[in-house]
């Protein structure tokens, strides 16, 4: 948070709570105060306070502050490369859920995979971990979680934390949510956020495995399967596209052992009934 003596993490910058709606049952609101280290020079901000409390994890090498769009959230100690910044928490709803969900509603939702999306634990609600924005030069991306967000590189103090959108989004008519003009500023904008945007070549070079990693799994199978269109295969792509198959292989190597363990109980419990079946029969 950004104010020259200490940030007040409750109140009123999100809805209230509904009673005995939170993941944790009934609480009462608590106020948390962070300080801030006189890190901001613009101590006549506004404060930014929150009427719930926070489920999320944030690095405490962070702090937010106000833009001129809202809201964003900067480092206020070196984060070295691959360390977390985020752990997002929330309810997970397949997209038809989120389909049906007032587009005012969409602010604060990740896709995590194919069909699946987290969201906030009730409507209105919105807490820190929510306010880190897009950019099309982000310095954070996934690690080998949907819902954490890690340093790409070395991030200095002052920078703020972004990450691409595209690095998580896959669903292309998701009305409000997957086609909007970008004004991150970097020289490299592309100038509009769509959902298909994964699906850029050039964007599997710069990010290779920080991708989510069941966008990595899906970039992998495309490629592998060749129905990918309007890209060509070069050399750089290939290499990134190999980077990414790689990271996503522990995780298919333990969804193939889980697999063949749920076959072989199934051929035992076969095996099972078969022999029950024949001891019967032999008693009779």
């Amino acid at each position: 948070m950004s104010f020259s003596s200490s940030t007040v993490l409750s109140s009123e910058e999100s809805s209230s709570e509904p009673p005995g709606n939170s993941p944790s049952g009934s609480q009462k609101t608590e106020e948390v105060v962070v300080p801030n280290d006189n890190l901001d020079a613009e101590a006549d901000q506004e404060p930014i306070t929150f009427s719930s409390p926070a489920f999320s994890y944030v690095t405490p090498k962070v702090y937010l502050r106000r833009l001129p769009f809202g809201i964003g959230m900067f480092a206020k100690e070196q984060i070295k490369k691959d360390e977390v910044v985020i752990g997002w928490a929330g309810r997970v709803v397949h997209v038809n859920d989120v389909l049906a969900m007032p587009e005012d509603e969409r602010t604060y939702i990740l896709q995590i995979d194919e069909e699946l999306f987290q969201v906030p634990f009730w409507p209105g609600y919105n807490e820190p971990a929510d306010f880190t924005n897009h950019s099309c030069d982000p310095n954070c991306g996934f690690g080998n979680s949907p819902v954490s967000l890690v340093a790409m590189r070395d991030i200095q103090i002052g920078e703020q934390m972004t990450f691409d959108y595209a690095m998580s989004e896959c669903i292309e008519d998701l009305p409000g949510n997957c086609d909007w003009d970008c004004l991150c500023g970097a020289s490299c904008c592309r100038g509009k956020f769509r959902g298909a945007d994964w699906r850029l070549p050039e964007l599997w070079v710069k990010y290779k495995n920080y991708f989510s990693p069941y966008l990595r799994r899906k970039i992998a199978n495309l490629v592998a399967s060749k129905q990918g269109e309007g890209f060509g295969l070069n050399p750089e792509v290939v290499k990134a596209v190999k980077v990414m198959y790689e990271s996503i292989q522990p995780m298919a190597a333990l969804e193939g052992m889980f697999k063949r363990s749920e076959a072989e109980d199934a051929e035992r419990q076969q095996a099972a009934a078969a022999a029950a079946q024949a001891s019967v029969a032999a008693a009779n």
